[in-house]
């Protein structure tokens, strides 16, 4: 996919999130481990089969009660140079009481973190981590066919029980 078309997706995808909460209301409050695996070395080189990740949409929505964070597991991911970013930002998460699922690489370095979830189930957990860990960043479904590197480098989805999908950019600032 050619840098053009990724932007205008990327902007296609923000826009109609925008469109979607103004024009209905809102999502209303959306929200959003225990190896230790060393992240291995992010890579450069761009996804062949995923697509770039959208820009986050930096709206606030305010959840209506805290959601429980025990139990929610997350697929954590290095999209930076920073050697073993992924490990450190999972240990601050299971600390918060997160459980770790998976820790890798993102396809593509990024300079903007972002926050996924899988199952509009998990909306509220998935906002909930981004408004305590990222300033301003709202949570959004992940996009179909996102791939990431697994611990092995191993490039496919995230792991089968991941719930939200952190992707650290170089404006993350570990705890």
């Amino acid at each position: 996919m050619s840098g053009l078309k990724a932007i205008v997706l990327g902007a296609a995808v923000v826009v109609g999130a925008v469109v979607l909460m103004n024009g209905f209301g809102g999502f209303g409050a959306s929200t959003p481990n225990p190896q230790a695996v060393a992240s291995p070395s992010p890579t450069t080189t761009a996804p062949t089969k995923a697509p770039r990740s959208p820009k986050p949409v930096h709206e606030r929505t305010s959840p209506s009660a805290s959601p429980s964070v025990e139990g929610v597991r997350l697929g954590v991911y290095n999209a930076t140079s920073t050697a073993n970013l992924a490990q450190t930002a999972g240990d601050a998460f299971q600390a918060e009481g997160y459980t770790i699922k998976q820790l890798g690489n993102a396809t593509d370095t990024s300079r903007t973190s972002f926050v996924y979830y899988l199952k509009t189930k998990d909306q509220e957990s998935a906002q909930a981590l981004a408004e305590k860990n990222f300033k301003g960043l709202t949570a959004v479904v992940l996009p179909d066919g996102y791939t990431i590197k697994d611990e092995n480098g191993a490039e496919g989805p995230p792991a089968k029980g991941v719930q939200v999908v952190v992707i650290l950019g170089e404006d993350y600032k570990a705890k």
